[in-house]
């Protein structure tokens, strides 16, 4: 680091001449406007006023300091001048405190240096680290500065100077050399002879950190023009192109001969000149280009799309531009590309749109007719006159029709994976409780195969945020999985924390294990290991949505096995704990056997333009109607019949189907609000959507179109009863919970218990047994808890056992 030192006596016109030289006598520019090749002049950069400013203060600072020694001088006249020095040290107080700079007082007869709190904190010394000795600043002197500020010192001294500055450098406390500049005033007795120095250090290391930064700006605006790769050109205020580079000759197909002197509309489309010279004029107030797109017609006539971005200069008056340097890039084939990925992601909207199409009318199709399926099959399954062999037939129905489902639900879900349409819904749920019904779902299931099947978990919190339902469904399908393919020994799921928030799940089993070579397709689609093929079932999905779903959810699924001795499968997702409750079920999870009479009258408009999903709708819910009836129903066979039809008749609730001819289920549906909205004195109507749709994004939109709730297709009757209780308020009757511990009675026995309930309560149960009426049979078996407990847990049973001959032969007994 190269020092440098003046020694000005403290003179009027020496000072003036000193000052003169921080100003230069003219401004200066990055560039002068040239050709490359031509000379060019350097780059000046005019040393910052804020120098001048901090000289100034630091001379009003050394004024300061020696009217304070004339003050201390004067103190001996009298207390009057004490006053006087008083107001002196506060006015040199707040100068200190107001500059930036290090002030010190050199005793030269005692060799004693008073250094100011500022002077160490500017070498960041706290106050209890400051030394009383006088020559640390020799100590702490950089080396190779010691003979520089020996000879400016010494030089002072000797020619009888008022004043000097000298710059060096300090050795902060934490190693590095602080930058100073230290200016000094020598006090001297009448003989001349220095008697002390008094003096400031000002900090120069923004300023040297600044002066290197232009050193380097400058060098870097000099090799950005010479080699740089971009193309850079020049232009006067009168677009005259003044400048340019080997980059931007090989742009334009133009050489300097060509150019020089030339206006800028040279180097435009001709359809393009006006609107790129318009561009440039905005320029000369000043305009900064960040990312302006301007085309360059090359000479051989073909066009190249560039992004430029521009900075003009001005003279020091700050109004006048002397010229404008302008920076490229080329993006000619960027273009070119974009305009290709633009054409492919076009087609691939269009495919996804196709794809999402297709999924929803095969959604429709498909669950259409499993609807009319399943549908009836509830309905059957709630007649009591069925045999047994009847019920097995019925069973094996909706067994099958539930494996279709659920196969149709997983293609539709691995479609809607890979089309971007699945994703996760986070909500708080119950962790323990969602682990506990994973483990009672094949608990059955394995006692009957003779595995013990455990959950191995540590301590969990209750509550956690993620997709619960994603959540189920792979613990699910991987211990379905492990008690299929597993003939003896054990499955064990275990859970346990592992970091942060993240929980570790594992399915471990010691069934058949993998081979080794069917590792790598194990989470393809529809693909099927040896042993899968040996147990037969099974679509092939079920791990390749576990491997998605895990996913989705932000973990990966794995799997370690070991052919013949079992295998273990992992994921690791990050659920949160929090303190949310879970929302509960209102009704009980108790099979419903009809509405409890005595209700007011509800109107239930069914619509749907396919008879065969209106039957079974129709069907479940009259086999819950009392007598005298409770609902009374109406079927509309689109969304225009079923607007008139709320005109008309003004039901409570409509199961409204949302894809129609004529008019949609969303349209009929906003028009019923609508009207409702319009006649305060009209049924406030429920309108409940039914739709087969693949996206259950839909539901929000169904939602906002004036539904009130949503229900799949195909439907579940639970599902349907629930919404008829929460949104209808209708009661229903639900079948007691599985009776324990009925004691058996003879045929006397139970014809002497039935004689002592009254007779309207036998004569009541003789005729919802006649109607079969399960629901009125439930609710008046109830009523025994006052009369007989055994009786009642007797008739319970067959109530729940749905066994009407047991409720005929006991009546025809009692007679």
């Amino acid at each position: 680091m190269s020092l440098t030192c003046s020694i000005v006596p403290l003179s009027a016109g020496a000072q003036a001449g000193r000052d003169a030289r921080l100003v230069p006598a003219e401004p200066a520019f990055i560039n002068q406007p040239q050709a490359f090749g031509a000379d060019h002049h350097a780059i000046i950069w005019p040393v910052p006023a804020l120098v001048l400013a901090l000289s100034i203060v630091s001379a009003v600072l050394l004024r300061a300091i020696v009217k304070n020694h004339q003050a201390q001088a004067a103190l001996s006249h009298g207390q009057t001048r004490l006053d006087a020095l008083e107001e002196s040290e506060e006015r040199l107080s707040l100068v200190i405190m107001g500059s930036h700079d290090a002030p010190w007082d050199w005793d030269l007869i005692n060799n004693d240096i008073y250094y100011s709190p500022q002077w160490w904190e500017q070498l960041g010394y706290a106050p209890d680290e400051r030394r009383p000795e006088a020559d640390l600043w020799r100590l702490w002197m950089h080396p190779d500065d010691a003979a520089h500020v020996t000879s400016v010192l010494d030089g002072a001294l000797r020619n009888h100077l008022e004043t000097f500055e000298v710059e060096l450098r300090l050795l902060h406390k934490d190693g590095h050399y602080v930058p100073v500049l230290a200016r000094g005033f020598i006090t001297r007795d009448d003989g001349g002879r220095p008697l002390r120095v008094t003096g400031a250090n000002m900090n120069l290391s923004e300023r040297k950190r600044a002066e290197q930064t232009l050193r380097e700006t400058n060098a870097y605006l000099e090799n950005l023009i010479n080699y740089a790769n971009a193309p850079i050109i020049v232009w006067d205020p009168q677009f005259r192109i003044t400048r340019f580079n080997h980059a931007f000759e090989f742009l334009s197909g133009r050489t300097e001969v060509q150019m020089l002197g030339q206006s800028l509309a040279i180097l435009f489309p001709p359809a393009l000149c006006a609107d790129s010279m318009a561009l440039i004029r905005q320029t000369l107030s000043g305009q900064r280009w960040e990312v302006v797109e301007i085309k360059i017609q090359h000479r051989d006539g073909s066009v190249r799309t560039v992004l430029w971005n521009s900075a003009t200069l001005f003279a020091a008056d700050g109004q006048t531009p002397l010229a404008t340097i302008a920076q490229g890039q080329d993006i000619t084939e960027r273009k070119q590309a974009e305009e290709q990925l633009a054409r492919a992601k076009e087609a691939a909207e269009a495919a996804n749109r196709a794809k999402s199409e297709f999924l929803a009318n095969m959604s429709h199709e498909i669950r259409t007719p499993l609807n009319s399926i399943l549908g009836f099959a509830q309905v059957l399954g709630r007649d009591p006159a069925l045999n047994a062999t009847q019920r097995d037939s019925l069973t094996t129905i909706e067994r099958n029709g539930e494996h279709l489902l659920t196969l149709i639900n997983d293609i539709l879900d691995m479609a809607k994976i890979e089309a971007g349409r699945m994703t996760v819904q986070a909500a708080p749920f119950d962790l323990t409780e969602l682990i506990a019904e994973a483990e009672a779902f094949f608990r059955q299931r394995a006692h009957e195969r003779g595995l013990a099947l455990t959950v191995a978990s540590s301590v969990l919190p209750r509550m956690v945020v993620g997709d619960a339902m994603k959540l189920r469904q792979v613990l699910i399908n991987l211990v379905g999985n492990a008690v299929k393919f597993t003939t003896a020994g054990a499955v064990t799921l275990r859970v346990e924390p592992v970091a942060d928030d993240a929980i570790c799940f594992s399915v471990v089993d010691t069934g058949m294990g993998i081979a080794p070579g069917e590792m790598a397709r194990l989470f393809e689609p529809f693909g099927q290991t040896a042993s899968g093929r040996q147990v037969q079932g099974g679509t092939g999905l079920g791990l390749a949505l576990s491997s998605r779903f895990v996913r989705l959810m932000g973990g990966e699924l794995s799997a370690d096995s070991t052919l013949g001795q079992g295998s273990c499968f992992s994921f690791t997702l990050v659920l949160a704990p929090t303190a949310a409750i879970e929302p509960r079920a209102e009704r009980a999870e108790l099979p419903v056997l009809g509405l409890e009479s005595g209700q007011p009258v509800c109107r239930v408009l069914i619509v749907d333009d396919l008879p065969d999903n209106r039957a079974p709708l129709r069907a479940l819910l009259e086999m819950l109607n009392p007598q005298p009836p409770v609902l009374e129903l109406c079927e509309a066979a689109d969304g225009q019949e079923a607007v008139a039809l709320w005109e008309q008749w003004q039901p409570q609730v409509v199961f409204m189907d949302m894809r129609m001819p004529v008019m949609s289920g969303e349209e009929a549906a906003r028009q019923i609000k609508a009207r409702m909205a319009a006649r305060p004195d009209a049924v406030r109507s429920v309108v409940v959507a039914l739709t087969a749709s693949a996206f259950n994004e839909n539901r929000d939109h169904f939602l906002a179109c004036g539904c009130d709730d949503f229900a799949g297709k195909p439907f579940r009757a639970e599902e349907l009863f629930a919404i008829l209780e929460r949104r209808a308020g209708l009661r229903f009757v639900c079948a007691a919970a599985v009776p324990t511990g009925a004691v058996p009675l003879t045929a006397e026995e139970l014809a002497v218990r039935l004689a002592g309930p009254p007779e309207q309560w036998r004569t009541n149960l003789r005729g919802a047994v006649e109607l079969a009426d399960f629901g009125r049979i439930t609710e008046l078996v109830g009523q025994l808890d006052d009369h007989d407990a055994v009786l009642r847990r007797v008739l319970e049973q067959w109530a729940y056992d749905y066994d009407l001959e047991s409720f005929s032969q006991a009546l025809r007994a009692r007679g």
